[in-house]
């Protein structure tokens, strides 16, 4: 976010609203999310065949467990995006227009 500080000042200042600059960086945040929870399921999928032999009365692709795994990271994520969002929401365009 510290990369982008002038780009979104400088949205607010030309009239963007403090939601919309709060809901571009969740939706940014969201995308990321979903595309790295994709890659994660597909290369989890095949280690567990190689642990197969390990477990104990649980399915190797169990999906309630990889459904849940997936939520809990995905819900971090947007908790951990969350603080950026509303600090960027919250900068004072002068602020950053005084930095250059």
């Amino acid at each position: 976010m510290s990369q982008r500080t002038k780009e979104l000042g400088l949205r607010i200042t030309l009239g963007a609203q403090r939601s919309d600059v709060m809901l571009l960086v969740l939706r940014q945040a969201a995308g990321m999310l979903l595309v790295g929870s994709g890659i994660g399921l597909a290369l989890a999928f095949l280690p567990s065949l190689l642990l197969k032999t390990f477990l104990y009365r649980v399915q190797a692709h169990d999906p309630w467990t990889m459904a849940s795994v997936t939520l809990l990271f995905l819900d971090g994520g947007m908790i951990a995006a969350y603080i950026p969002a509303r600090r960027a929401a919250a900068i004072e365009p002068m602020q950053v227009l005084r930095i250059d």
